[in-house]
């Protein structure tokens, strides 16, 4: 299991090709996710060892300069930041739903994590960029008390001037949820 990740978010698709290669040629670590994003940005998500993603990322951010939208470096990443973003769980309880709509991926994705380490809550859905206009939302069940505590904990990590906003929603109807989401996840 990896105990590390981190995201640079590009402005340039172009910039993306040679981030990527210093990223992997500076250390071992997986380029685990890359693509373009709404609107032509580019997101590069690595994973491995602390030592080897943080050598890594230090090189994407150097290469990245001037093209560099956000990026985050989580050491010891909360197991549940990257399964959600592979995929959501599914029949999960909901008692509350916290929603966190950020304007860069890279925000979503420290967010998410503070949430999950901060509260008892369970990631259920991230959407990162694509056919948002490049801004990505991710939400959580548990506790009402649990929800609004993960929200406070969330909206404080996101970083100046990204958060769009956050929603609480207290004991959602079922279709309700799995529709929004589902929309989402269409998106």
């Amino acid at each position: 299991m990896s105990d590390a990740l981190a995201v640079v978010e590009l402005a340039s698709i172009a910039r993306a090709f040679p981030v990527s290669d210093a990223m992997v040629k500076r250390a071992h670590c997986e380029l685990w996710r890359v693509g373009p994003v709404s609107p032509g940005k580019f997101l590069i998500v690595i994973r491995g060892s602390v030592a080897a993603v943080d050598e890594s990322y230090r090189a994407g951010l150097v290469v990245a300069a001037d093209q560099l939208v956000d990026s985050v470096f989580l050491p010891q990443v909360d197991a549940q930041v990257p399964a959600i973003i592979q995929a959501p769980p599914v029949g999960v309880p909901v008692d509350a739903l916290g929603i966190v709509e950020t304007t860069t991926c890279a925000a979503a994705i420290r967010s998410a994590d503070a949430a999950v380490k901060g509260a008892d809550v369970l990631l259920v859905h991230m959407h990162l960029g694509r056919g948002i206009g490049g801004k990505a939302v991710f939400a959580f069940v548990g506790a009402l008390h649990d929800v609004q505590a993960g929200l406070g904990v969330a909206t404080a990590a996101v970083g100046e001037g990204c958060l769009v906003t956050s929603e609480e929603v207290a004991a959602p109807h079922g279709a309700m949820t799995l529709k929004m989401l589902g929309m989402l996840s269409q998106a």
